[in-house]
């Protein structure tokens, strides 16, 4: 998974890398969660820092309390893997310089030219024995949620659920008080989504399941389908309490407002027809 970090901002995207798994639920710096709170305290890495890497010990090394809004893009629990190449194809040199960055991460980097994110899950490959252990006993609302997704879908999507657990977990930990997470998923998952994140951040603190319409109509076929085209993502948006920023709408620049409302009238105030 990558990471970056821009003004107290984190991202979380798929990147496929061999990683190891032999890491503990909680680090020395994870606090109780569902007990309380700590003060704020500063970033402590510079901006726009970019980490090549599994995203949970970066997640780890972060203060906490000190990140402002962090937005995910994971994996979706597809059970299949994706194979594209990259668009706009990146040349011989770029190829070269992946790969250095990648070994001087420790990371594999051996697609070639092209882009393979393995979408499956499992209890051997995914989840540290550890962790859920650990979660019965410091987490239990969050163990129920997994233990849930197990009995009613499948050991891979429970599988799934934990790893995607004790990074949420994190994310609470390094989010301030007026913070908020934004978790992109689809139809794989959503609804198990949905309930991890009401276990980790409370369900009193789901603000809005937003719908994005990914494509104009969703996927045809020339045989008779037994559902209506999936042409839609969902985007799960959670504060961490009442106290949470919310600034939807930001001010237009002069030359935005100008070019958007292109017509004034008799009192000098821009419009459009």
């Amino acid at each position: 998974m990558r990471i970056f970090q821009n003004r107290n901002m984190l991202t979380l995207e798929h990147l496929h890398l061999t990683i190891s798994f032999d890491v503990p639920l909680k680090s020395p710096a994870t606090i109780e969660i569902m007990q309380g709170w700590q003060a704020v305290t500063q970033l402590n890495m510079p901006n726009r820092t970019l980490g090549i890497m599994d995203n949970l010990p970066f997640l780890r090394s972060i203060n906490n309390g000190c990140v402002d809004l962090i937005a995910i893009d994971p994996p979706f629990a597809a059970n299949e893997t994706f194979v594209g190449k990259p668009k706009p194809p990146v040349t011989d040199a770029e190829l070269d310089a992946e790969k250095a960055l990648a070994r001087e991460h420790g990371a594999s980097h051996d697609e070639g030219r092209d882009t393979r994110v393995r979408d499956i899950w499992t209890w051997d490959d995914n989840v540290h024995p550890d962790w859920l252990s650990r979660m019965e006993d410091d987490y239990p609302p969050v163990f129920a949620v997994i233990k849930a997704v197990e009995a009613c879908a499948s050991e891979n999507e429970a599988a799934y659920i934990a790893f995607m657990a004790v990074r949420l977990i994190e994310c609470r930990r390094v989010l301030k008080r007026t913070g908020s997470v934004y978790v992109h998923c689809d139809s794989h998952a959503n609804g198990y989504l949905r309930l991890l994140m009401d276990a980790v951040f409370g369900a009193k603190n789901f603000r809005n399941e937003i719908v994005w319409k990914r494509i104009a109509a969703g996927k045809s076929s020339q045989h008779k389908g037994a559902r209506f085209g999936a042409n839609t993502d969902t985007i799960l948006f959670y504060a961490m309490d009442r106290s949470s920023s919310f600034t939807p709408y930001r001010k237009l620049s002069e030359e935005e407002a100008s070019e958007k409302f292109n017509l004034v009238d008799e009192n000098g105030e821009r419009y459009y027809d």
